[in-house]
């Protein structure tokens, strides 16, 4: 039966693997908030998937102020609740 920390890791692999996080924001910040719960519970600094350009670019200023706002919104959110209920399940299951 695989330890939590092989649980973990597993998830980790299976998002940078997937590709899921291509998806949207939340994917991205879902993913990255995994890597974050991991790299605190084995005391090293996360590897995290950087955002797509593409999903900053705009036409003009306004937009591209307002959309590049709404995707670091979207990722740190996901980011803070995947790192949270990574480490809760790490402390739950230690």
């Amino acid at each position: 039966m695989p330890t939590p920390l092989e649980e973990l890791e597993s998830m980790v692999a299976m998002q940078r693997r997937s590709e899921d996080w291509k998806r949207g924001p939340y994917y991205l910040g879902f993913a990255n908030g995994l890597i974050v719960a991991l790299a605190a519970i084995k005391g090293q600094e996360p590897a995290y998937i950087h955002t797509p350009t593409a999903w900053l670019e705009m036409n003009s200023t306004a937009q591209l102020i307002v959309r590049r706002a709404r995707v670091h919104l979207a990722v740190a959110y996901a980011t803070t609740t995947a790192a949270v209920i990574g480490v809760l399940v790490w402390v739950l299951a230690t």
